[in-house]
């Protein structure tokens, strides 16, 4: 299997240690640990990167949320692609998505 049919067939799941709220239609998404809150952490999400996160349910892989997104947005598949994948990317890495 390539890496790019590896990457398209994973799932992940929403960390449980965020705390989400919309305010002027964006979602905004703080990292807590224990009762504390990283304020230093603070993420927004525009509209497009919350019909993402709407999608990271745990059971969803990554080419049917691509595949959503893209009858949702006026976009080019391989935009999308690259963006979804750094979105995905930067997730991780701040811990705010964990494989399912």
């Amino acid at each position: 299997m390539n890496q790019r049919a590896t990457f398209w067939e994973q799932v992940f799941k929403l960390s449980s240690d965020i705390v989400s709220r919309e305010i002027a239609g964006e979602m905004l998404m703080v990292p807590v640990s224990g009762d504390l809150a990283d304020l230093q952490q603070v993420f927004a999400a525009n509209q497009v990167a919350q019909a993402i996160l709407k999608q990271i349910n745990g059971t969803a892989d990554l080419s049917a949320i691509r595949d959503q997104i893209i009858t949702l947005y006026d976009v080019d598949l391989p935009v999308l692609e690259n963006d979804l994948r750094e979105f995905i990317e930067m997730l991780q890495v701040n811990k705010l998505v964990f494989p399912a």
